[in-house]
């Protein structure tokens, strides 16, 4: 019986320290309390937060007796690290099954099993809490596997990719996550995740890989997370990780009402888009404790952003950055680099929007393709990259803190006019600007 579940976040701090904060691992959490609600025995590894290599991980897992071991591969840089793990695991027990999961995994599912030699048992695409009790109920009653939805397997030598599974239509059905299952003092801020999903599709997001609409849950079940984490843990800054907090203006008003009637008290922060937001909005979210917001500005050549698909002017870019500025919020802006057609004249607009702009602070990636967006098919229809020749341990904006990943500027400046070390530069420069 598979009844002994052990749920893995890889290290991925193993080449370099990439002086990042740590947050929970909140796809494992919210597994493991719905495979808890069921019945099994579950396991968090965070290999991240605790620093752990593999053998480390792969002792914890033997001593643990897993029958089930469930590795994320949210990340595409976890491809590698998700084998490799896999590969140890069987060495030191073949009889564990290994399923991997996330949104790197779900995109990447043919390419993983064809690589895996024979390591990797399942892939669990689309969300786990769906999945993963599924699969479990199959293998421990012997139902036919082509009858469980969202997993891609080997049979016969022959990779099997079993239907979608159907959203969570209504994430309040979701257990809150299994925060017990974790060391919570190792990390530094705690992730809210109150909708799932983002309404736009900007080429380069990886977002509607896991799900192709929005989801929220509601705001009285967000609130009673806030007050669990509080009560239980103590307080600590909140992120709202959704890719567009602000998305549904009347959602967002209704939470922001409870967190101010019931006296929170909190500080937190969130990421949302410049054609979603108001004045109004961005003066309740600050009495409801927000510090700042982060905004995916991405370019200030108009060019470019309608080339990335983001739906967004640049009058829009400053009507935000100036109302968010009004209400008495920070701001932060994320910019990219590298993306097909960039040329040293697109890079300079975007200096030059924050040097009108002015807002708190400006940061800049080269740009990453991930699998499953639109991006990654252009790229591999146009031949400037091929799945069997990623290096995904350096698929990274960065190396380390203030520190640009040269490999990720070199694939890019195969497809920009750019090279590798003016992308590298105007990156650097572009960090700077808001630093004076």
């Amino acid at each position: 019986m598979y009844n002994n579940i052990v749920l893995v976040m890889p290290n991925f701090n193993w080449r370099v320290d990439f002086d990042i904060q740590k947050d929970p691992p909140m796809g494992l959490l919210y597994i493991g309390a719905v495979l808890e609600k069921y019945g099994y025995d579950v396991s968090i590894i965070d290999a991240n937060a605790e620093n752990l290599s593999i053998s480390q991980v792969v002792d914890r897992i033997v001593e643990k007796k897993a029958t089930f071991v469930g590795i994320s591969a949210n990340y595409s840089p976890l491809n590698n690290l998700a084998q490799d793990l896999s590969m140890k695991i069987k060495k030191a027990n073949p009889n564990i099954i290994i399923g991997i999961g996330g949104n790197h995994a779900t995109a990447s599912d043919e390419f993983m099993l064809k690589n895996c030699n024979g390591n990797i048992d399942f892939i669990l695409r689309g969300q786990g809490e769906k999945v993963f009790p599924s699969l479990l109920d199959a293998l421990n009653h012997n139902i036919d596997l082509s009858l469980v939805k969202g997993i891609s397997y080997i049979k016969e030598n022959q990779i099997i990719l079993n239907q979608d599974a159907e959203h969570i239509e209504n994430l309040d059905d979701l257990p809150l996550p299994a925060y017990h299952l974790i060391k919570m003092n190792l990390y530094d801020r705690y992730n809210l995740v109150s909708s799932r999903g983002c309404p736009f599709k900007c080429n380069y997001c990886a977002s509607s890989v896991i799900c192709k609409k929005v989801f929220y849950r509601s705001p009285e079940n967000i609130v009673s997370e806030i007050e669990l984490l509080v009560n239980t843990y103590g307080k600590k800054f909140f992120w709202f990780s959704d890719d567009t907090f602000t998305s549904n203006i009347k959602h967002t008003n209704k939470l922001l009402d409870i967190m101010i009637e019931k006296k929170l008290n909190i500080e937190w922060s969130c990421l949302t888009r410049v054609n979603k937001t108001n004045i109004e909005i961005l003066e309740k979210m600050k009495k409801a404790g927000c510090k700042y917001v982060s905004y995916g500005v991405e370019s200030g050549d108009i060019e470019m952003i309608e080339k990335m698909n983001k739906n967004i002017t640049l009058k829009e870019v400053k009507d935000a950055l100036e109302i968010t500025k009004k209400a008495g919020l920070d701001m932060y802006t994320f910019f990219l680099i590298g993306y097909p057609g960039e040329t040293m004249s697109s890079v300079i607009k975007s200096f030059d929007l924050i040097r009108e702009t002015k807002p708190t602070g400006a940061s800049f990636s080269v740009v990453i393709p991930l699998p499953g967006t639109s991006l990654w098919k252009y790229l591999v229809e146009n031949n400037f990259i091929d799945f069997e020749k990623i290096e995904w341990d350096y698929l990274f904006a960065k190396s380390g803190k203030n520190k640009y990943e040269s490999y990720s500027a070199r694939l890019a400046s195969s497809w920009c006019n750019l090279t590798q070390e003016e992308l590298i530069c105007l990156c650097e420069e572009g960090q700077k600007i808001t630093e004076v």
